[in-house]
C-alpha cells in the first residue's frame, strides 16, 4: 500500500498546544526534506556542470577537426594547381616527364582523398558520440527537474485547499504481468492521490501517456482496495501555451517553474478529471 500522511490531531483531546506542536513538527520535517533535496540538487548540479564542460570541450575538438580538414583541403587544392602548372611547363619540354608527373599526381590525389575520407569518418563518429551524450544529459535534466518540483509542490496544492504530502518520487508499481504504472512525483492524503508527470519540456505525447498511466494506477489501487480518487498534474520547466491548453483540457493541473519556485496555473472554471 502507498504510505499514508499523518493526520492532524482531532477529537476532544485537541488543544492549541497540541495543534501548535503538530504544526511545528510538520514545518521542521518539511524544512529537513527541502534541505536534503537542495543538497542532492547541488551535488547533481555540480556533476551536470562537469558533464556540460566535457561536452563543450568535445564540441571544440570537433570544430577544430573540421577547421583542420578545411585547411588541408585548401592546401591540397593549392598544391594540385601548382602541380598542374608545373605539368603544363613540362609538357612543352618533355612528353615523357609529363606522363610521369600525371601518374604521381594521381597517386597523390588518391592518397589525399583517402586521408580526407578517414578524417570525415572520425568526425562522424565523434558527432554520433556527442549526440548520444546529449540524450543522456537530457534524461539527467529530467531527474534534476523532479528534485526542484518535489519540495514545493505540496504547498501549491495546499493553496487550492488540498492538504497533500509528497510520499514518493520516480514511483513504479506492477499492475499485472504486462503493465507497470509509473509516477514521477506522488502526493497523497486520506482521500486523494495526485500523480505528477515531470518533464523538462512537456509535449502532447507525454500528456497522453499520463492519461494511460493514471488508468493503470487506478487499476492498481482498485486491486489493492484503495478507493481514493486519483488526480493528475503536469509539471515542466519549459511549457508552451499549446501544451498548457492540452493538459488543462485533459483535466490535469498545470505546474510551471518560475525561477526556484513552482507556480500552479488553474484557469477559472477548471474542474480536474478524477480517476
Amino acid at each position: 500500500m502507498i504510505a499514508q500522511q499523518n493526520q492532524i490531531p482531532s477529537g476532544e483531546g485537541l488543544t492549541l498546544e497540541k495543534l501548535w506542536a503538530y504544526l511545528n513538527a510538520s514545518r521542521e520535517e518539511s524544512k529537513e526534506r527541502s534541505e536534503r533535496a537542495m543538497a542532492e540538487w547541488e551535488k547533481k548540479h555540480e556533476q551536470e556542470m562537469a558533464e556540460w564542460a566535457e561536452l563543450r570541450r568535445q564540441f571544440a575538438e570537433t570544430r577544430a577537426l573540421f577547421d583542420q580538414t578545411d585547411r588541408q583541403i585548401e592546401a591540397n587544392n593549392k598544391k594540385a594547381l601548382e602541380m598542374f602548372d608545373q605539368t603544363d611547363r613540362q609538357i612543352e619540354a618533355n612528353n615523357r616527364k609529363t606522363l610521369e608527373m600525371f601518374d604521381r599526381t594521381d597517386r597523390q590525389i588518391e592518397a589525399n582523398s583517402r586521408k580526407i575520407s578517414a578524417m570525415f569518418d572520425r568526425t562522424d563518429r565523434q558527432i554520433k558520440a556527442n549526440n548520444k551524450e546529449m540524450g543522456h544529459l537530457s534524461n539527467r535534466f529530467g531527474e534534476l527537474v523532479e528534485h526542484l518540483v518535489a519540495p514545493g509542490i505540496a504547498e501549491r496544492f495546499e493553496d487550492l485547499g488540498l492538504s497533500l504530502q509528497v510520499t514518493a518520487t520516480r514511483f513504479k508499481v506492477l499492475v499485472d504481468a504486462n503493465a507497470i504504472a509509473e509516477v514521477d512525483v506522488l502526493l497523497e492524503s486520506g482521500e486523494t492521490i495526485v500523480s505528477v508527470s515531470v518533464k523538462a519540456k512537456p509535449n502532447t505525447k507525454g500528456i497522453r501517456e499520463l492519461e494511460r498511466q493514471l488508468t493503470l494506477l487506478r487499476k492498481w489501487c482498485s486491486n489493492s482496495n484503495d478507493p481514493r480518487r486519483i488526480l493528475g498534474a503536469v509539471a515542466g520547466a519549459v511549457f508552451s501555451e499549446t501544451e498548457k491548453k492540452t493538459a488543462i483540457k485533459a483535466g490535469f493541473y498545470v505546474i510551471t517553474q518560475t525561477g526556484d519556485t513552482m507556480k500552479m496555473e488553474v484557469p477559472e472554471g477548471f474542474v480536474p478529471r478524477e480517476w
